[in-house]
């Protein structure tokens, strides 16, 4: 039962990645390729039954992922971490990340909160947010944050900033792309 569910996993990965080639002549190792780089595994590809069955560590870690092995309910779980999308401002690049999910644009709180310093400065008011509640206050203003741990990111939907009318944006999901409208530079 071991062996297949191995052999099924290991079928599955190859099949769910694009980015990987097979070179087999007859009586060779299987040579295993991930985008475009040859993986020096140490348990060789093989073909067994007309199927080609890969080590499933070597071409996962390969294209960044982890595997790890759960003896209790005997599994192997493969993650991996979707590369990040980095936002522009103002058609300008940036090294901030965004998440867009279900109608919301969600940035990392500190990026939120220097986005807010830059673009709607006030002589009088600092914004702050605390993390252990998920509020953001501003103006005498408080205000809950839609907030998600994404990997190491604590993020907040700042959309809830556009309804309190603390900013006022347009967002272009396609390009990535923010931009203010007034802003208070």
């Amino acid at each position: 039962m071991k062996n297949r569910v191995l052999i099924v996993i290991m079928l599955a990965a190859v099949l769910l990645s694009g980015a990987i080639t097979f070179s087999v002549q007859a009586d060779e190792r299987v040579g295993i390729f991930v985008n475009g780089q040859e993986i020096d595994a140490d348990i060789p590809g093989q073909i067994i039954n007309d199927r080609v069955m890969v080590p499933v560590r070597f071409v996962t870690e390969a294209l960044g992922g982890r595997v790890e092995w759960n003896e209790f309910h005997k599994r192997v779980i493969i993650t991996t971490e979707p590369e990040l999308k980095l936002m522009k401002l103002a058609d300008e690049a940036t090294t901030w990340p965004y998440w867009y999910e279900n109608g919301k644009l969600y940035l990392e709180y500190r990026n939120m909160l220097q986005l807010v310093r830059e673009y709607y400065p006030h002589p009088s008011y600092v914004p702050n947010f605390f993390k252990s509640s998920n509020t953001f206050v501003f103006n005498n203003k408080t205000i809950d944050l839609s907030a998600q741990q994404k990997g190491d990111f604590h993020v907040v939907a700042i959309d809830e900033l556009k309804k309190a009318g603390i900013i006022n944006y347009t967002w272009d999901e396609k390009n990535g792309n923010l931009t203010f409208k007034d802003p208070g530079k």
